[in-house]
């Protein structure tokens, strides 16, 4: 579990050394991106919710800036929520995501566990079209209680078990 005050390193070195680890950590936090998990280290990222920034009195100044900046250009989006909020929130996640899939011969699973991420209609509160339309197209709407099977099929087809694969 990371959190405040936590030797990054350590974690990982951690979570690395054990087959059987899970490893916790905010988006916010220096784990979430600019971190080397190579082979075998991470087949599996889970971002759970949508990783907005706490909003503060700061972050309502700059969403204000760039509403002035930009509210002639763009009149259909709230450009300062769009730039101050959402793109980072999504670049956050993405660079979450990225941890499974560093090389072309890596595989895993990158599972967006909330309904904002998915095809249903949330109007305003949707993110999935915040994503690059290349990546929005590897997105999968999966029921939650398939997600199990899907994952356990997923694995087997590329053969990543030492054995036989663990009951769902």
């Amino acid at each position: 579990l990371d959190g405040p005050g936590e030797d990054e390193e350590r974690l990982r070195s951690e979570f690395v050394a054990d087959d059987g680890a899970a490893l916790f950590t905010s988006l916010w936090g220096t784990l979430g991106e600019g971190v080397s998990f190579d082979g075998d280290d991470a087949r599996t990222v889970v971002v759970v919710g949508v990783p907005y920034p706490h909003l503060s009195d700061r972050t309502e100044a700059v969403q204000d800036a760039y509403n002035r900046a930009f509210s002639d250009r763009d009149r259909a989006r709230d450009p300062g929520w769009l730039y101050a909020v959402e793109i980072p929130t999504i670049r956050k996640t993405r660079q979450a995501l990225g941890r499974v899939i560093r090389g072309p011969e890596d595989f895993g699973v990158r599972i967006l566990a909330d309904r904002r991420y998915t095809t249903a209609d949330m109007g305003k509160y949707s993110v999935r079209s915040a994503f690059p339309p290349e990546e929005r197209e590897e997105l999968l709407d999966i029921d939650p209680e398939k997600l199990k099977f899907a994952m356990l099929n997923f694995y087997q087809d590329h053969d990543a078990y030492d054995g036989p694969p663990p009951s769902p």
